[in-house]
């Protein structure tokens, strides 16, 4: 009985403590920044589709992010219509709030990716990456599904700006 009641109040004092989120599996990380990312990496996709916004060349801009998507989100006209009427709108409207301009270059800052950078394998399919606003913080995160094509080559699945 001696042993059991300061056991009892241990647990009791452990369990009132707060408890930190960890992310599922410990893969995913977060708040670090990214400026010229590898070309085999999923953070090179979303980056590129960035700079494609702000590109002042519309046309050219727009063949870039067209080439960042999986082929089948651009495999008939209707897909294509609601890429470029709904999606690439929203991103030369709000691309620019989730790019920072300085002396060096864009940078990008990654809030959440789930796997990390560390954990993405060959084996690794799909990625989710969420993006701090850097002209709003309290806005919306941008988040992005990148997914690797049939050639094994990273494309957007999904934006959400």
């Amino acid at each position: 009985m001696k042993v059991v009641v300061p056991f009892l109040v241990l647990l009791v004092t452990l369990s009132t403590l707060p408890v930190q989120a960890l992310p599922p599996s410990g893969k995913s990380v977060g708040n670090f920044p990214v400026r010229d990312p590898d070309t085999d990496s999923p953070l090179f996709v979303v980056y590129e589709m960035l700079k494609a916004g702000v590109e002042t060349d519309t046309g050219a801009g727009l063949k870039t992010y067209r080439s960042l998507c999986l082929p089948d989100r651009k495999s008939d006209p209707d897909s294509m219509k609601e890429l470029e009427e709904k999606e690439w709108a929203n991103l030369r409207e709000q691309g620019s709030s989730y790019l920072i301009h300085d002396v060096h270059g864009f940078k990008i800052w990654v809030q959440e990716m789930t796997p990390g950078p560390a954990y993405v394998t060959k084996d690794t399919k799909k990625v989710y990456v969420t993006l701090k606003n850097q002209l709003e913080p309290e806005q919306r995160r941008g988040l992005f599904i990148v997914e690797r094509d049939r050639k094994g080559e990273w494309r957007l699945r999904s934006v959400n700006l």
